[in-house]
């Protein structure tokens, strides 16, 4: 109960000892003039709860509305006094009424404004709770493409090779971008055109496409283009389909290794972000793959030929023959020498000497199986290792790589060359030796040999156990001055 509401029992107090006034005079007032008096009285003074509390202690008082109301009109229409009284109580009755209904209107309407203000509450609530859930999912998806970023990052270090890397980053990418397609270009080493090496998504790139055909790769920056904006669209085939697309150039130490194209549908602030971040991770990790590549071609291969060279030679040739040993197979090697190289290099110079190296190393190179590994042993000397071959295999080998050098076509600078020849000793596990130091070592004996006997010669090297003799290998094709294959003792 509110402060107002003991006050507003005054009222009904009143109107109880009016009617007891009235009642000893012998005027009995009608029920329904005292409940609405003491209702209208109460309300006035005291509020709407407070009437509600008047209206039951006026019913409590024995009263009954509808009964008595209906005996007091017949009753007390004849008498006159009673009838004067009416007409004066009446009109209060009436105005207390409509100040009553204003009170209660009102507090309606307060009500009303009270409820639209607390909906309003609620609306603001529900909505600063939709902006922290967006919040949260925003940071926590934030969180997810750092560490989505960081394995990209770390997985690129730790890549053997491009084919490698290729499948990490069409992984990486679907996930960072699901909602997206795209390609990863890479510059080619002559810089004439961008060659796709990862995708993820709807995009099947199946063609290069030449730089200056991309905004990005011209200007050097982010090149974006929609329906929505004023730049147009590349000339690569990428960007031929609707929705957006960004292409960012990818740099590393001032170079351009390059293009990361993103394709999506909808205008997305987060993309746009989150693609300079990647571009950012692949141009430092593609980088270092590309340098180390560098460096592992030029520890392990010869810059002349592009051959394997000694030293990767030897952890070949170790390798092969611990497998050899393992499986009971063969091995032979193939040691080539280019004859009167120097007295070459002398009359022709250094460069035809380079030209004749560098073709007899792309013929030899291309000769072999794909199992089989040529490396270039030092100066002008070449080794063929050639596992599960053995002696026989690789003589007729030998031989038929010994005639196509002889005719091989050699020109500088669009001058032709006099023709090469070379000279070849072959040596074979287990015949000749069980380790790479006696297998070598029993071609070098071999070919020496074949040095001795004229040169353009296929020597095989001796038994190891001095048999001294092996089957005779004759090509398919024999010149008039006779087999150029034969065993060195």
């Amino acid at each position: 109960m509110s402060r107002k509401e003991p006050l507003a029992l005054g009222p009904v107090v009143l109107a109880i000892l009016i009617l007891e006034g009235l009642r000893a005079k012998g005027i009995e007032p009608p029920a329904g003039v005292l409940l609405i008096t003491a209702v209208a009285l109460t309300a006035m003074l005291g509020g709407l709860r407070a009437a509600v509390l008047g209206t039951v202690m006026a019913l409590g008082h024995g009263y009954f509305f509808l009964t008595r109301t209906a005996q007091d009109l017949s009753v007390h229409v004849a008498s006159g006094t009673r009838v004067r009284v009416l007409l004066v109580v009446l009109p209060l009755v009436g105005l207390l009424v409509g100040l009553l209904r204003k009170r209660v209107d009102d507090a309606v309407g307060a009500l009303g404004v009270a409820n639209d203000d607390l909906k309003a509450r609620i609306a603001e609530k529900n909505a600063l709770t939709d902006r922290l859930a967006a919040l949260v999912e925003s940071q926590q998806r934030l969180v997810e493409d750092i560490a989505l970023l960081g394995d990209l990052s770390a997985g690129l270090q730790s890549s053997e090779d491009d084919a490698e890397a290729a499948r990490l980053v069409s992984r990486s990418l679907g996930a960072l971008f699901p909602d997206c397609s795209g390609t990863l270009y890479l510059l080619n080493d002559a810089r004439s055109a961008a060659e796709p090496f990862a995708a993820w998504g709807s995009q099947d790139p199946r063609e290069a496409f030449a730089p200056d055909r991309c905004w990005a790769l011209r200007q050097g920056r982010l090149h974006r283009a929609s329906a929505a904006s004023r730049e147009l669209p590349c000339g690569h085939p990428d960007c031929a389909r609707t929705g957006t697309h960004l292409c960012y150039p990818l740099h590393a130490k001032g170079e351009v290794l390059g293009l990361l194209h993103v394709h999506s549908l909808a205008e997305d602030d987060r993309v746009d972000d989150l693609a300079r971040s990647v571009s950012d991770h692949l141009a430092l990790g593609l980088g270092n793959l590309a340098l180390r590549k560098r460096l592992t071609m030029q520890a392990h291969r010869d810059p002349l030929t592009g051959l394997l060279n000694r030293w990767a030679m030897l952890e070949v040739l170790e390798r092969e023959l611990m497998r050899a040993n393992r499986k009971n197979r063969p091995l032979a090697i193939i040691l080539i020498d280019v004859d009167h190289f120097k007295r070459f290099n002398d009359t022709h110079g250094h460069a035809a000497g380079d030209v004749a190296l560098r073709e007899i190393g792309s013929y030899v190179g291309g000769f072999f199986r794909g199992d089989d590994v040529v490396c270039r042993y030092g100066g002008e000397e070449l080794v063929a290792i050639l596992p599960e071959a053995d002696v026989g295999q690789a003589a007729v080998r030998a031989e038929a790589l010994r005639l196509g050098v002889e005719n091989l076509p050699l020109e500088l600078s669009g001058q032709p060359l006099p023709g090469v020849t070379v000279s070849v000793g072959v040596a074979s596990l287990p015949i000749h030796g069980t380790t790479a130091d006696e297998l070598l070592r029993r071609a070098d004996l071999a070919l020496y040999r074949a040095k001795r006997n004229g040169r353009n010669h296929v020597e095989l090297a001796a038994d190891a156990h001095d048999s001294g003799r092996f089957p005779a290998v004759h090509p398919g094709s024999e010149e008039k001055r006779g087999p150029r294959v034969s065993v060195s003792k």
